[in-house]
């Protein structure tokens, strides 16, 4: 698995970044409690998305998620379709999202509650990050770089 390995490895992954659309705009609109609730939802349901496909939430990054998938034969074929399915399936989550949003808040004229996502495919370094205690397990390198600009992209 992707974190199985001690301190640095560089590994072959699909890479998937996240980013929900219009989240500033959401966020003043709501009360911080309410924000914080409508941010742990979705990241419930996407995470049993990401897991379905055999992807590993690596970081939460505000209101983006970076995803990593990997194959257990290490075909690339493989990781690469489950990146993809789980991004489709996290557009389709936030269109449903979407709409148990507008029922929890009727007439506040909220933004469309969507995502954006990019998925790229090659190598990554799975390595611990951070000062001594404070540190974590994350994937870097160019393959992360080149996921979240086409997320960015995607807009």
């Amino acid at each position: 698995m992707l974190f199985r390995s001690p301190i640095k490895e560089s590994r072959e992954v699909s890479v998937l970044f996240s980013d929900i659309r219009n989240f500033s705009r959401l966020s003043e609109m709501l009360p911080s409690a309410d924000v914080a609730d409508v941010l742990q939802g979705y990241y419930d349901h996407a995470a049993k998305v990401v897991r379905r496909h055999g992807g590993m939430l690596v970081r939460i990054i505000g209101d983006a998620l970076l995803v990593a998938f990997e194959s257990q034969k290490n075909l690339r074929s493989e990781h690469a379709a489950n990146a993809i399915r789980a991004g489709l399936l996290l557009q389709s989550t936030a269109r449903s999202y979407a709409l148990e949003l507008e029922r929890r808040y009727p007439r506040r004229d909220l933004p469309p509650f969507a995502v954006g996502t990019g998925i790229h495919t090659g190598e990554g370094m799975v390595c611990s990050m951070g000062p001594d205690r404070s540190s974590e397990m994350t994937i870097i390198g160019d393959t992360v770089n080149v996921a979240a600009r086409l997320e960015a992209r995607s807009k």
